[in-house]
């Protein structure tokens, strides 16, 4: 998404959502993926 362009129309509105995630120490790469498959909702 963050390497395309997108044209808007005047009437258009374009709806950005972010999560911010805080963890108690450092995730390995499997802790991200299993929390990334059990709250990313689908588009």
């Amino acid at each position: 998404m963050f390497d395309e362009s997108y044209t808007l129309q005047p009437d258009e509105a374009l709806k950005l959502a972010y999560r911010v995630v805080i963890g108690n120490g450092e995730w390995s790469r499997l802790q991200i993926e299993e929390y990334v498959a059990a709250h990313l909702r689908p588009h």
